[in-house]
């Protein structure tokens, strides 16, 4: 993330939420964050609330399918902002409250996350296993536009050496 790609209703940081109510899976659910760039105090780093994780799935409401925490949940003052370095990885729960730092932040943030379920915990296999990410293909897109074998040749010998 930049400030630089930042589009106007596009997302851009998330608020103060935990990852378990937009995934719903197993109670004891890991996300994994690992950064790509060297994250300080001024790019955009993940802020943390220490001990959250131990305290539940927190009060608050849905809002453009984020769920996000009520104000009064929260004090501004219990975030830590997370330093890491390329290589690090930041595990934590699904309940740990968590958020992107938006003020006074310039720069570029680049990482990757994912979540890891436990398919032994008793509620999950419960309720069925449930996920609440969809993965969806949308094979009509191959009818507006099929490439030819030269278009694709071009794209693959443009660097070859003859």
């Amino acid at each position: 993330m930049s400030e630089k790609l930042k589009m106007e209703g596009g997302y851009f940081g998330l608020d103060a939420h935990q990852d378990w109510s937009s995934i719903v899976g197993s109670l004891d659910v890991v996300t994994c964050w690992i950064p790509f760039v060297e994250i300080t105090e001024l790019n955009f780093p993940l802020e943390v609330i220490k001990g959250s994780h131990l305290k539940g799935l927190k009060k608050g409401h849905v809002d453009s399918s984020l769920f996000q925490i009520s104000p009064s949940e929260i004090e501004e003052n219990q975030f830590i902002p997370v330093k890491v370095s390329p290589g690090d990885a930041i595990f934590f729960t699904g309940f740990t409250v968590h958020r992107t730092k938006l003020v006074d932040c310039s720069g570029f943030r680049f990482g990757a996350s994912l979540r890891f379920d436990n398919v032994s915990e008793k509620s999950f296999v419960k309720r069925g296993f449930p996920c609440a990410y969809s993965r969806t293909v949308n094979r009509h897109l191959v009818l507006d536009y099929q490439p030819t074998q030269t278009d694709v040749e071009k794209i693959f010998n443009k660097n070859k050496r003859n």
